[in-house]
């Protein structure tokens, strides 16, 4: 069943919205730009008011030369087990022992040192206390997700409060009124800005250019055609880290990476969202590479024969003027051109809430279905951190299709 998918504080609203449809199709002045120039006339839109919107004050306009309709699927294969230890070997070099490596019946991988209690004689009740030997880290590898630690600990602001000192009120409205202490930075708009390390300062391009190196190197290999690249860097002061939120990006355009909330539950047919490929590398102030998150990541990709023509930015804030209620006041924090994309999962909402899915077959199907993304101009709504956007107007750049991507609630 179709709905709105509204936000509820802007009561973001289509001039035309009384058929309850969550999308919108442009009709007139499709015809469309060269990918080339599709960002043509961008410094002019920057922080400019038009009725109903606000476009933000500064925004990345990247070098496209080429963009395409993509196509990826995950696989639940041998293939892809033996895809991911050797992923888990890159990782983990020397200390690496195939040992602690166990497949479930869904070919994923878990890595980890308490997969050697039986060999060691260690029983259930104990395995909290025990000694384990130094074996890397801990991993896991699934079709679509990968997560890879080493044994570094970052600290938390847990840990810088004390238990014992306080009250068990004071301690719990300590934890309650945490206001996290970050800088966030948008890589091609803030790379000159100054981030400081444990030995001296380095600039936002640098620590980008630094990332993509140590993320390329352990994945580049599993993420072709595209390559990874850093969008935006977090600065946690409390837990001394700089986090990485990086994309699959092909030619200048990426897969969407940022987490947006769109999903639409139904019991019947399962539950529909976003497609994200999300890529996260978490350094310490050293810029040592001590955690790996990717979600979504396909194994295979094709490309489909280059696009002649699709909409620009200008084509595109035409259409939100066309389509936006002009009473509103919408300000956008960000705009990108991304490949996206919705997919239904099998699995119904009740199937999730019990803790699994409701049919493993379904679940092979859905990593293995074939999954499509097309350019699509993306405006994220302001108020959302860097990589955390909850709300989200989208304009399919081939077609013209506005949907919206919001937090929803039944």
């Amino acid at each position: 069943m179709k709905r709105i998918m509204c936000i509820a504080a802007a009561a973001l609203l289509l001039v035309s919205c009384a058929d309850s449809d969550s999308s919108k199709t442009a009709t007139a002045d499709l015809t469309g730009e060269s990918p080339r120039s599709v960002y043509q006339g961008a410094d002019d839109f920057m922080g400019k008011s038009y009725p109903g919107f606000v476009m933000p004050e500064n925004f990345d306009v990247p070098e496209i030369q080429r963009a395409y309709t993509v196509t990826f699927s995950s696989t639940i294969k041998e293939a892809a087990v033996e895809r991911g230890k050797e992923l888990l070997k890159k990782w983990f070099g020397d200390k690496y022992d195939p040992r602690c490596v166990v497949t479930d019946g869904n070919n994923s991988l878990v890595y980890s040192p308490i997969n050697l209690a039986d060999e060691l004689g260690i029983a259930d009740d104990d395995l909290e206390g025990a000694v384990w030997p130094d074996v890397g880290g801990s991993g896991f590898f699934s079709p679509g997700w990968i997560s890879v630690s080493d044994n570094y600990t970052f600290p938390s602001f847990q840990s810088r409060i004390s238990a014992e000192t306080m009250t068990e009120k004071e301690y719990n409205e300590a934890l309650k009124n945490y206001v996290p202490n970050t800088d966030e930075y948008r890589v091609a708009s803030d790379g000159g800005s100054l981030i400081q390390l444990k030995d001296g300062e380095i600039s936002v391009a640098q620590e980008a250019h630094i990332a993509d190196e140590k993320l390329n190197e352990l994945l580049g290999d599993y993420a072709a055609p595209f390559e990874i690249k850093t969008i935006a860097l977090t600065v946690d002061h409390d837990s001394e880290q700089i986090q990485a939120l990086a994309a699959l990006t092909c030619e200048g355009i990426p897969i969407q990476c940022y987490s947006t909330d769109g999903e639409v539950y139904d019991e019947n047919n399962g539950t529909e969202s976003p497609l994200v490929v999300l890529l996260m590398g978490m350094f310490s102030l050293d810029n040592e590479l001590h955690q790996v998150i990717a979600s979504e990541m396909p194994d295979t990709v094709s490309l489909s024969e280059p696009l002649e023509r699709i909409i620009s930015l200008k084509r595109a804030i035409g259409i939100l003027q066309e389509t936006l209620d002009p009473a509103l006041t919408v300000e956008f924090s960000d705009v990108r051109l991304m490949y996206c994309g919705r997919e239904t999962m099998p699995w119904t909402r009740k199937g999730v809430e019990k803790g699994g899915y409701t049919d493993q077959q379904l679940r092979k199907e859905y990593y293995a279905k074939p999954k499509t993304l097309n350019p699509t101009w993306c405006f994220f709504i302001k108020g959302d951190r860097i990589g955390v956007m909850e709300k989200c107007i989208k304009i399919n750049a081939v077609i013209g299709e506005v949907t919206f991507d919001t937090l929803t609630k039944d």
